[in-house]
């Protein structure tokens, strides 16, 4: 089941999308306001954000589309009064990914079934650090903790990220500080320091790290499970209409 975080600040204008997603069998979160979504986006495991931009200001709107597309692979899809030109330019140029006319709720639904088949990959590829609640979603670009992301700042993102992609193989000073930093004459203490960041995240005692582990002479490794898994049955959900 995929599961929407819907943006609105009226209920009632909604109600008809949010009864026909529900009838497809999609979970829906419901957010009132801008401050409220960002509060669902960085607690929940999301698959995609619809927002209506009625009610927002444009600078809310702009800056959750921007939030979303930063910090993810997720589609967003904004609902507007009427879809003229100068008003889907802009929210395109903000980051969103389609913008549709509220009141066509079937092609509302029809356009983000589209985009998540379109952005599911065929294996997704999870790196799950042993022993532990902690699951690293390369696919999707989240860290979750008990099935809930686990906020990080952009730096750290980068960081893990690459440590992940090499799972179980040592990476030098040297190749951190080019792809995290940009360039290898990057002080290294503020890969140290971002190495600390991060076990105090995902380590049971950061004193004495399991995952993130210093590689004498060279670097540092992350140590984890790399799983490969299907997504059939997701892209099925989402291509097939269902009833509940």
């Amino acid at each position: 089941m995929y599961k929407i975080l819907l943006v609105s600040s009226n209920r009632e204008p909604v109600e008809p999308i949010l009864a026909t997603l529900e009838q497809e069998a999609f979970r829906v979160l419901l957010a009132s306001s801008a401050d409220e979504a960002v509060e669902v986006f960085n607690r929940d495991f999301l698959d995609a954000v619809l927002i209506v931009r009625n009610g927002l200001t444009s600078e809310a709107c702009h800056q959750l589309c921007d939030l979303v597309r930063t910090h993810s692979r997720l589609p967003v899809l904004v609902l507007v009064e009427r879809d003229e030109e100068a008003t889907v330019v802009d929210l395109l140029h903000a980051g969103a990914d389609d913008v549709v006319e509220q009141t066509r709720t079937m092609e509302v639904v029809v356009r983000l079934k589209k985009w998540l088949v379109r952005l599911s990959m065929p294996q997704p590829r999870v790196v799950q650090l042993p022993e532990s609640n902690v699951e690293i979603d390369l696919t999707r670009r989240v860290v979750l903790r008990d099935g809930r992301r686990l906020q990080l700042s952009p730096t750290e993102e980068r960081l893990l990220f690459y440590l992940a992609e090499n799972v179980n193989t040592p990476l030098s000073h040297d190749q951190l500080l080019e792809h995290v930093w940009g360039h290898r004459d990057a002080q290294r203490q503020n890969l140290k320091l971002y190495i600390l960041y991060l076990r105090r995240k995902l380590e049971p005692n950061p004193d004495q790290p399991r995952y993130l582990r210093n590689i004498r002479r060279v670097g540092y490794a992350l140590i984890g499970d790399l799983a490969e898994e299907a997504s059939e049955e997701r892209d099925e959900q989402a291509t097939e209409p269902q009833t509940s």
